[in-house]
């Protein structure tokens, strides 16, 4: 099985940590997504560590790591309102938990769903988030 092209600086643990939150990502294929898995990927192989938090369809591993890029999947998600807003209360708590454990130097945030809940809880652990919306 050949390996991931990941470079050595972004397995080190002094290497700088971005959590992404966003309520989709890869393999789901649209505009922020497809930007999202590439800004993600490309970060990886400058040495960085990048982890993804967000949304659990189906058919897909609750955690994997693919090209060096970790993602966490929590909760199912929907179009409906009661769905997403399920989601987003199962996410708040994922992310808090998530902040409290490990140690992330920015976290940013990808789309207006997880905005809200993602500066709040960077602010209470003083680390900077960031905040891009593809819609």
């Amino acid at each position: 099985m050949k390996k991931d092209p990941v470079k050595k600086d972004s397995k080190k643990k002094n290497a700088l940590s971005i959590l992404f939150v966003c309520e989709h990502f890869h393999p789901r294929v649209a505009g922020g997504e497809v930007w999202s898995w590439e800004l993600c990927k490309t970060l990886v192989k400058k040495g960085l560590r990048v982890t993804v938090l967000t949304s659990r369809p189906e058919n897909l591993l609750g955690e994997e790591t693919k090209a060096g890029v970790r993602i966490l999947r929590r909760g199912k998600t929907g179009d409906g309102l009661l769905a997403r807003w399920s989601w987003r209360q199962t996410f708040a708590a994922e992310l808090r938990t998530l902040l409290k454990k490990e140690s992330f130097d920015i976290v940013h945030s990808m789309a207006y769903a997880t905005n809200i809940p993602a500066t709040r809880l960077a602010q209470k652990q003083n680390i900077p988030c960031i905040t891009s919306v593809h819609s």
